[in-house]
């Protein structure tokens, strides 16, 4: 999350509203979030890593419904 972020803030009040647990990492004030980031290759923000077993998602963008997707799908 970048805290300057309006698509960052949009997703967290989304996943909180769908009572969707997650973890938050500042990639701005937390250098070690940042440097995670980056070795991941991220560019943009919000970027969502969804694990679903050894199944890694990777959701760019505020898309709440893709990420319940995937939550969906995985819980058939």
């Amino acid at each position: 999350m970048n805290p300057n972020c309006p698509p960052c803030k949009e997703l967290k009040k989304a996943l909180i509203q769908e009572d969707i647990s997650f973890t938050e990492r500042d990639i701005v004030n937390d250098l070690s979030a940042a440097q995670e980031f980056r070795q991941l290759g991220g560019q943009y923000t919000p970027t969502t890593i969804v694990m679903v077993g050894d199944e890694r998602h990777e959701v760019i963008g505020a898309n709440i419904n893709k990420i319940k997707s995937i939550l969906e799908t995985s819980t058939l």
